[in-house]
C-alpha cells in the first residue's frame, strides 16, 4: 500500500514539474541565457580591462627604460592613460623633474595633480602626497602658513604623510624660527607613547630632540 501511495506522490510531483514547466520553462530559458550573456560580457569586459592596463603599463615602462627619461617623456603619455596609471605617470614625471633639479617644473606636476578632481576622489592619498610637496616646494607659501599646512596635514589621522609634516613644521621652527621649543613639541608629537609613526621616523625626531634640547639650552 506504502508503494501505491509512493507512486501517486511521484505523479502528482511530475504533474506539478511539468505544469511549471509549461508555465514558466520560457521564462527559465531567458533568465538561464541571461546568466550566460552576462557571464559572457564580464569575462570580455575583464580580459580588454587586462589587456588595456597591460598596454599603459608597458607604454609607462618603455619611458622609463629609456637612458635618460625626462618627465616631459611621461607628461605627453597622460592623456592616453586611465585615471589611476595616470597619477603614477604623474608622480614619476614629478620625481624624475626633482632629480634633474628642476623644482619648477615638478611643483607644477604636483599642483596639477591636487588641483585634479578625479586625483582627488579615486586616489586622495597620492592627492595629499601631492599637497605635502606643494607645501615643501612652493617658495611662495610663507614660513607661517607652511607651518599652518603641515599641522593640517598632521592633524588628519588617515594621512600617511601627517609625522613627515610634524617633522617638517619641526625643522622649519627650529632653523628658520630658532624656536627650539616649538619645534620639540612637534617632535614629541611623533615621539608619543601612543604615536605610530614609522620606526625610522622616530629615530629621525630623537636625534633632533637631543639637538634641539642642547640648543635651547644654550640659549636660555
Amino acid at each position: 500500500m506504502s508503494e501505491f501511495f509512493t507512486e501517486v506522490d511521484e505523479a502528482l510531483k511530475q504533474e506539478r514539474l511539468e505544469k511549471l514547466w509549461k508555465d514558466y520553462g520560457s521564462l527559465f530559458i531567458t533568465f538561464l541565457a541571461m546568466i550566460v550573456l552576462a557571464t559572457a560580457a564580464n569575462a570580455g569586459y575583464h580580459a580588454w580591462i587586462q589587456h588595456r592596463d597591460y598596454k599603459q603599463t608597458a607604454l609607462y615602462l618603455d619611458v622609463l627604460n629609456k637612458p635618460a627619461p625626462a618627465a616631459d617623456d611621461l607628461l605627453e603619455i597622460l592623456p592616453k592613460m586611465t585615471p589611476g596609471m595616470k597619477s603614477v605617470a604623474s608622480m614619476s614625471a614629478a620625481g624624475i623633474a626633482l632629480e634633474n633639479g628642476d623644482s619648477e617644473k615638478a611643483l607644477s606636476i604636483y599642483k596639477s595633480i591636487h588641483a585634479d578632481p578625479s586625483q582627488q576622489k579615486n586616489n586622495p592619498l597620492l592627492s595629499a602626497l601631492a599637497k605635502y610637496m606643494i607645501t615643501g616646494l612652493d617658495k611662495e607659501i610663507s614660513t607661517e602658513d607652511k607651518i599652518k599646512s603641515y599641522e593640517a596635514m598632521a592633524a588628519e589621522e588617515n594621512n600617511p604623510w601627517r609625522f613627515n609634516a610634524l617633522l617638517d613644521a619641526a625643522l622649519i621652527e627650529a632653523t628658520q624660527n630658532n624656536n627650539y621649543g616649538k619645534a620639540r613639541a612637534y617632535l614629541g608629537r611623533i615621539l608619543a607613547g601612543n604615536s605610530n609613526a614609522p620606526q625610522g621616523m622616530k629615530q629621525k625626531a630623537q636625534s633632533l630632540e637631543i639637538l634641539y634640547q642642547a640648543q635651547q639650552s644654550d640659549n636660555q
